[in-house]
């Protein structure tokens, strides 16, 4: 059994137009978003092997409030410029290569890749994922390689705005 949590960034701040899309940070519902998120992994008991997101700011910052709130290192999270942008067809090969030894992952990226994404390896369908939106997917295989589309079994689907 593998599961894979998709989760898309929390809020950005577009407080600071000098910087490019790549280094906005969150703003501040953002931050409070992403905290509340990762308490809601911790509370449905999801605590990852492995944390992979793009190495945009917003994503990096997004990841490290939930591995805070989980107990996951900081020093932990793998994040991939690659993945910056990327589409479902990307997001899907990169689950394809994680390591075995990971049972649970979390990975956090950019709309419009992470609805598709969302929609593409289970029985969702939701129209957009919304920002710090998490999508909790179960897989009855052994090897990540054998995960295809449709394969997954949604768990839970949730996002901050059902917990204010």
């Amino acid at each position: 059994m593998k599961t894979v949590v998709i989760m898309r960034h929390a809020k950005s701040s577009w407080s600071n137009s000098d910087l490019s899309d790549f280094d906005r940070p969150l703003n501040e519902r953002g931050t409070i978003d992403a905290s509340k998120m990762g308490q809601r992994l911790a509370e449905h008991k999801i605590i990852p092997d492995l944390i992979v997101c793009s190495s945009a700011k917003r994503t990096m910052k997004t990841a490290q409030a939930v591995a805070k709130k989980i107990g996951y290192p900081k020093g932990k999270i793998l994040d991939e410029e690659r993945l910056y942008g990327a589409d479902f067809s990307m997001i899907i090969s990169r689950i394809k290569l994680l390591p075995e030894t990971a049972k649970t992952v979390l990975y956090v990226g950019h709309n419009p890749g992470i609805t598709n994404a969302v929609n593409v390896l289970g029985n969702a369908s939701i129209d957009n994922m919304p920002t710090a939106a998490i999508a909790c997917y179960k897989f009855k295989v052994n090897s990540w390689t054998d995960i295809l589309p449709s394969m997954g079994i949604i768990e839970f689907l949730e996002f901050p705005k059902m917990f204010d």
